[in-house]
């Protein structure tokens, strides 16, 4: 594992990280996420490794843990809860939901969701381009994140994960992402459409 020092966020700049999503879910249960997953919980907590073996073919393991009020939903490998579908029913009901996203490809999103809607998007690229119905709701929470809400600018660290942190008070660090031992299940991948 690499060398992480003392940000806490530098497992995202690990080579071996290819693909994450981290899906910050505000009042659920981890057997209620798992519900609206459609996944196969699993009897035991489980670590990133262990997980992986049990997952593969047309399956991916995901991994919840708990704190403070919020469930935060680790994917190594895939990314369900990117799905619209998905982030309106974890964000129902007045809920807010913060996802940070990694494709393998290296393509970035951050996502706000409140009460079944998009409230707020944007990339790393760019973080003054916001889309949702509301792109200016965490402008504040962006500012105590060393986002300029205002400048142009590609972001140069783990800024969106320090966003995550600010809006849900969970720190995403090595420890929970690739060391914890979490609630943990299966999910069926994706599938490809060929025309």
């Amino acid at each position: 594992m690499l060398d992480t020092g003392d940000d806490p966020f530098g497992w995202a700049d690990d080579p071996a990280v290819v693909m994450v999503c981290l899906t910050f879910v505000e009042g659920l249960t981890s057997a209620e996420i798992f519900g609206i997953f459609s996944a196969e919980e699993l009897d035991v907590p489980m670590k990133p490794g262990p997980l992986s073996v049990l997952a593969g073919g047309d399956r991916s393991g995901i991994r919840i843990g708990q704190a403070g009020g919020w469930a935060v939903v680790v994917e190594l490998d895939s990314l369900v809860a990117t799905k619209p579908a998905v982030l309106n029913r974890l964000s129902a009901s007045g809920r807010r939901v913060v996802q940070v996203s990694r494709t393998g490809s290296g393509l970035e999103g951050f996502v706000y969701w409140r009460d079944g809607e998009l409230q707020c998007h944007f990339d790393p690229i760019n973080p003054v381009t916001r889309t949702g119905s509301n792109p200016g709701a965490l402008v504040t929470e962006m500012r105590a994140s060393g986002i300029d809400p205002s400048r142009a600018e590609a972001l140069q660290g783990n800024e969106m994960y320090r966003l995550a942190a600010e809006v849900s008070g969970v720190v995403a660090d090595s420890n929970l992402v690739l060391g914890a031992e979490l609630a943990a299940g299966l999910v069926a991948r994706r599938r490809r459409r060929f025309s």
